[in-house]
């Protein structure tokens, strides 16, 4: 049989991975919080929501001014040491994903930044965060959709091809693809991972920004919802995905350790989301402080088993 781990050091790369992928994942999908909860505050004529949505754009580009700065040091150890990948055939995915990548980022913190100056024209500010929203998912489905053609056993595109039918070439996914269920669970945690990271920001900024306590005792309520909802709608692609994954995990029985390992991942996660409806339930949420904390590591923790056992399933380390 073989084994779990076949060097000492996957689990640590595999564990730093997962915590930088929430991370990142928090940044993408936080305009579609920000934005929703914006859209409550006119709905609701409720001043929190608003103060919160604020409060969430500004964890989002702090996130993300540390996420993209590792990704462009990576991108340019990259592109130093391998500068063929940026010269061949999938240079035009490659570009489109990097670009819209950085479009998104740029319309995020624009959105974050004119919170003030575009006080009286809400209708601009929040075309802002909805081109960001836009933006950033599209960049995720360019981004997986490369990485599916990349890691595709067997995958050929010649060099000379032309560039728009490579382009059509790598995002032309079946329907009964993996990539499916793996772009909706990203998707869902990270929201999940958006609302959970904004729990452990506002208690961070709690007596800095000091909006009072009935602010914090709804905006904790309400950003474990947040967490809550996605974070268990995510189970569901997540557990596809190991159906889907039948024909690499044999035996596909609980004697396979993967099996249980990939089971295990999707499992962690409920944890998170047992602490979150406690703090939602609370008539006092602050008192709850340990869940919001112990939350985005029972997150990392999910992913981080999830992720090694997709990899060494289907060998890509």
């Amino acid at each position: 049989m073989t084994p779990l781990i076949t060097d000492p050091l996957q689990p640590v790369y595999v564990i730093a991975g997962a915590a930088f992928c929430v991370c990142l994942m928090a940044t993408i999908c936080s305009p579609a919080l920000t934005l929703f909860s914006q859209i409550l505050a006119s709905a609701q004529k409720k001043v929190f929501y608003d103060k919160f949505a604020r409060q969430l754009a500004t964890m989002a580009t702090t996130l993300g001014v540390l996420c993209f700065t590792t990704m462009a040091a990576g991108i340019l150890h990259t592109a130093l040491e391998e500068p063929a990948l940026f010269e061949g055939p999938l240079r035009l995915p490659l570009m489109a994903a990097l670009g819209t990548l950085t479009l998104a980022f740029a319309l995020q913190v624009i959105y974050s930044l004119t919170w003030n100056s575009l006080k009286k024209n809400k209708a601009l500010h929040r075309l802002f965060g909805l081109f960001a929203g836009l933006a950033m998912f599209t960049a995720v489905f360019l981004s997986l959709g490369l990485k599916r053609t990349v890691l595709a056993a067997g995958l050929s595109i010649p060099s000379s091809a032309p560039a728009l039918d490579t382009f059509l070439a790598v995002y032309s996914i079946p329907a009964q693809s993996v990539f499916w269920p793996l772009l909706a669970q990203a998707l869902l945690a990270g929201i999940g991972a958006a609302g959970a990271l904004g729990l452990c920001y506002l208690l961070l900024r709690r007596e800095a920004d000091n909006y009072g306590r009935d602010y914090y005792n709804f905006s904790t309520a309400y950003c474990a919802r947040c967490a809550l909802i996605p974070s268990l709608l995510q189970t569901i692609p997540a557990a596809l995905l190991l159906w889907m994954s039948q024909p690499v995990l044999s035996p596909f029985a609980l004697e396979n350790p993967f099996v249980l390992l990939w089971a295990a991942g999707i499992t962690i996660p409920l944890l998170a989301c047992a602490g979150w409806m406690i703090v939602a339930a609370s008539a006092a949420p602050l008192r709850h402080k340990p869940a919001m904390i112990a939350a985005p590591v029972l997150l990392v923790a999910g992913y981080a088993v999830q992720m090694f056992a997709a990899l060494r399933v289907y060998a890509l380390i």
